[in-house]
């Protein structure tokens, strides 16, 4: 009930139905659609790296599992039980954050629906329509260090154009983690 299927053009697709909604895994990310409406999500880290994959098609590794590979970190997406959920391993500090204080990993966003954070923890996202009406709610952010640690994090949008991204405070992190 949870498998992908591959499509000819290369995405995995699968229906997800406490959503009520089609769900597809492509290069660019993650895309959910709702009748007319649909929302795309993944990491964007690779125009500000400089870094792409060597491949960017994604591959099934489980029937339930896709995965891409950013070329800084491997970008998956589960669907389950528990509902839909999307991270990004990362194998190292990215070179690109080498010094900066904290992590921060733009996300990029398409589609006719829009997620801005949500909760002053930042621990969660709320995709909404055009007229603002919360569609569905992106939440459960939580990273942990290859010693089990949770490292402090949160979901933000900035001001003025409503970019987001996840920031990560990693400073006594030890790699790899996983969002």
């Amino acid at each position: 009930a949870y498998h992908f299927k591959a499509s000819e053009s290369g995405r995995f697709e699968t229906r997800h139905a406490a959503l009520g909604a089609d769900v597809q895994v492509e290069s660019k990310g993650l895309t959910v659609r709702t009748g007319a409406a649909s929302w795309t999500l993944g990491a964007s880290a690779s125009s500000i790296s400089g870094v792409t994959s060597a491949s960017e098609l994604p591959r099934q590794t489980a029937p339930n599992r896709v995965e891409m590979d950013r070329g800084w970190a491997t970008e998956w997406v589960v669907n389950g039980p528990a509902g839909l959920e999307q991270g990004w391993d990362i194998s190292k500090r990215p070179a690109w954050a080498a010094h900066a204080e904290e992590l921060l990993i733009p996300l990029e966003q398409a589609g006719d629906l829009r997620a801005v954070a949500a909760e002053s923890e930042g621990k969660a996202m709320c995709v909404r329509d055009a007229q603002g009406r919360e569609i569905w709610r992106y939440a459960g952010l939580r990273v942990t260090d290859a010693a089990g640690r949770e490292l402090p994090a949160r979901f933000e949008t900035q001001p003025g154009d409503g970019a987001l991204g996840i920031r990560v405070w990693d400073a006594d992190a030890v790699y790899p983690i996983a969002i």
